[in-house]
């Protein structure tokens, strides 16, 4: 890793900040550009290639960077802090954060393998304690009301409001999302439900014939959204407050047949934002989506990667491929990015084990501006051997 860093600087002194991403972002947009005319003849083809480099507005979806959620005051720069645990643990985790960015949860684990659930407002821990073997925080809100879901012997989910933690109602529950209010959404026997209250059995949320459902978030509003999947593959989906629901369409451009995966990230006010990896048979791209749920507006940009948190402005973070540098290949980079295509790589926080083949750093909080983002890094222990660290970046 420290090779990396030593390309990432030399980058740096030669390039705009965004260099690492953007190369990446403009060689998938020209092959994009390239696939949509490639039913013209050799000649034809040639003309439109040199029209479109030079003279062609954005294309249907496209984001300026000057219009992109952060306005163009993103000057990039993501600082890393290890967070603190309290007591004596071998390793911790951030797994879920607030769409503000002010608070995180996670947990941490002794070397016994019990986990203790933790929330940090503003880097202050506050240590929940143990609900059930496995117990992890699958979402928290900005009232700092959370959600947790044990694995151990049967799968139950707990809501900590207060101070307290709630049992929810229900055989295999899984809790997944959570809004100010306390309204609850998940999955129960595997199939996507709402929690009204913790003590009241869930309501069903509608499927379509022959679908399976799951679910990624829930609005103030109580609109829920997520992902169906059926014969014809996964689709992003929404539910209104009523438990009926419909797809989100995808952009014009990609036919449902090309489609290798599509992930839904999160809903802030009217927007969703979520993913779609797709091939022309030759080439895999994936795109950084916000759906209007409401309008049914659309807006789209090239990603670096898949990636693995959103943020409800249009802010994704994720892995990005290995970077090949002149002694070798390294794991893939944590990366920022915005709906204009800029970004930044995630710096490593104090003790991380670097130079690995395999990511190290795994982002699972995002927040709806982009400036603040959770998630973990191997660490080495100080008594010899790695273990996970959890993980705060500040993105200035």
């Amino acid at each position: 890793m420290s090779d990396l860093k030593e390309l990432l600087e030399g980058l740096s002194e030669q390039a705009p900040r965004y260099d690492v991403l953007a190369r990446v972002h403009d060689r998938r947009l020209a092959r994009l550009r390239q696939r949509r005319v490639a039913g013209y003849s050799a000649s034809v083809l040639a003309i439109v290639a040199i029209a479109l480099t030079m003279l062609r507005p954005p294309l249907p979806g496209e984001y300026e960077p000057q219009t992109s959620p952060s306005n163009g005051h993103y000057d990039g720069r993501c600082v890393a802090e290890r967070l603190d645990v309290p007591g004596n643990f071998a390793g911790s985790k951030v797994t879920a954060g607030d769409p503000s960015g002010r608070r995180l949860a996670g947990h941490a684990y002794r070397s016994d393998g019990r986990t203790h659930l933790i929330t940090w407002d503003y880097g202050m821990a506050t240590e929940i304690g143990p609900i059930g073997g496995n117990a992890e925080f699958t979402d928290i809100a900005e009232s700092g009301v959370a959600v947790a879901t044990a694995t151990a012997d049967t799968r139950t989910s707990w809501l900590h409001r207060d101070g307290a933690n709630i049992l929810l109602v229900g055989e295999d529950a899984e809790a997944l999302a959570v809004n100010d209010t306390g309204t609850v959404a998940g999955q129960v026997a595997g199939r996507p439900a709402v929690w009204d209250d913790p003590k009241t059995e869930p309501r069903p949320l509608a499927l379509p014939a022959g679908a399976t459902g799951r679910v990624a978030d829930i609005s103030a509003d109580g609109t829920v959204v997520g992902t169906i999947a059926d014969n014809t593959g996964t689709h992003a989906y929404r539910w209104h407050p009523d438990g009926t629901g419909e797809e989100l369409k995808l952009p014009e451009e990609i036919g449902a047949d090309k489609v290798l995966e599509v992930r839904v990230g999160t809903v802030d006010g009217d927007w969703v934002v979520g993913s779609v990896r797709y091939t022309d048979g030759i080439q895999e791209t994936t795109l950084l989506v916000r759906w209007n749920h409401v309008t049914g507006q659309k807006r789209w940009t090239i990603a670096t990667a898949q990636p693995d948190a959103f943020g409800g402005q249009g802010w994704s973070a994720g892995i990005a491929p290995p970077i090949d540098t002149p002694n070798g290949s390294h794991g893939g980079h944590a990366f920022l990015q915005d709906m204009g295509g800029q970004g930044d790589v995630l710096s490593d926080a104090e003790g991380a084990v670097t130079g690995l083949r395999t990511p190290e750093t795994t982002v699972t909080a995002l927040s709806r501006d982009g400036r603040a983002l959770g998630g973990y890094q191997i660490v080495a222990r100080p008594t010899g051997g790695q273990t996970t660290a959890a993980v705060r970046w500040t993105c200035h």
